[in-house]
């Protein structure tokens, strides 16, 4: 069980130093709470590598593990302490010992005094995306090429798995028995894809490397697509048919889909971005997660990324939850994933900078 009393005593700790910054000041970091949140964890995970949903290690969803472990090398970054590279390592060995052929991975369950497979998943595009993410992250933290050439073919399936449901578009539906276009999960495939070339570059595999940069143009160009430009917003999703879901009335998925592309994807100085910014900040005021504070933060508003990381700090639960928190103190080491490129919108919702 996470020492949750330990926990509540160095937010309050935190807060009272910190409470004016958007994100906290390195010089007054407190690295007894970044090791206490990185520790909670190491807690999740078990013998075999699986970073689970929480301490009592019931439930694992590799989608989630992925954002866990991206907060574990940043940890690692801030403390200069290697059992947290260590524990991403395990799990990152796991995830591709895992993997199907087709690129797939089930959600795990306890059964039997185990983790095991349900056989099931909640997309089959996002999963490997992130993993490639992870993997990319990783690899810039430990420029380990011995672990990176023994994941060359996870990678590759990783790439299956996202072409698994990949459209003439370049735009991929949540899994073959769930034809549905996610706009969130659209950006973590873009993101995904990016990572994948550029892990693939690095290995010296230009085939695999041109699979990805052109599926990543394609994705990138098609993201676009879920713009309303009648509303002022994005939709969250495109059914089979076409169809798109013209919703703005609940923060998940409708606010978080518009923040996520905001936070990934558009350029902090165009003005019909900032007024999708505003009016997503307006429409849900009471942000306190990742996404709602990547907006904020990328966008400027300092005041209210505060308020959206003070409520990250008290409402933590779960593996991600930690991971994420422990990305917002090394912003900068996150900018392959949400500054690397900014994209304007113009009148028709459409980019003139629509490169890879």
């Amino acid at each position: 069980m996470i020492r949750s009393v330990c926990f509540i005593s160095l937010v309050i700790l935190f807060c009272c130093t910190e409470a004016a910054h958007a994100a906290p000041n390195y010089s007054k970091l407190n690295m007894a709470l970044v090791r206490l949140q990185a520790d909670a964890i190491l807690h999740c995970q078990t013998p075999e590598g699986i970073i689970a949903m929480d301490s009592k290690r019931s439930r694992a969803v590799p989608y989630f593990a992925n954002f866990a472990a991206i907060g574990l090398i940043r940890a690692a970054g801030l403390t200069d302490d290697s059992k947290y590279l260590d524990a991403v390592r395990r799990y990152l060995d796991w995830h591709a010992s895992a993997m199907s052929k087709d690129g797939t991975i089930s959600d795990y369950a306890h059964k039997d005094g185990a983790l095991q497979p349900t056989g099931d998943y909640d997309s089959s595009d996002s999963y490997p995306a992130t993993y490639l993410c992870a993997s990319w992250a990783y690899y810039g933290a430990t420029n380990d090429r011995k672990w990176l050439e023994g994941k060359h073919e996870s990678f590759a399936r990783a790439l299956k798995g996202i072409e698994l449901t990949l459209q003439p578009d370049g735009l991929t539906y949540a899994k073959p028995t769930y034809k549905v276009k996610y706009l969130m999960d659209n950006l973590e495939v873009w993101q995904g894809e990016k990572a994948g070339a550029n892990l693939a570059a690095v290995l010296g595999d230009t085939a695999l490397a041109e699979s990805f940069s052109s599926h990543a143009k394609a994705c990138k160009q098609a993201l676009m697509s879920f713009w309303l430009p009648d509303k002022g917003y994005f939709s969250m999703a495109i059914s089979e048919n076409g169809d798109k879901v013209q919703s703005f009335e609940k923060w998940y998925p409708d606010g978080m889909a518009n923040a996520m592309v905001a936070a990934v994807l558009l350029d902090p100085k165009d003005p019909k971005s900032r007024d999708l910014v505003k009016k997503t900040m307006t429409a849900f005021p009471a942000g306190g997660d990742w996404v709602w504070w990547s907006m904020a933060r990328k966008f400027g508003y300092s005041g209210d990324a505060a308020r959206a990381y003070m409520k990250m700090l008290t409402g933590v639960k779960y593996s991600n939850d930690f991971g994420q928190l422990l990305r917002t103190y090394d912003w900068d080491s996150d900018k392959f994933f949400y500054c690397d490129e900014n994209v304007p919108l113009d009148a028709g919702g459409r980019s003139s900078q629509m490169g890879m």
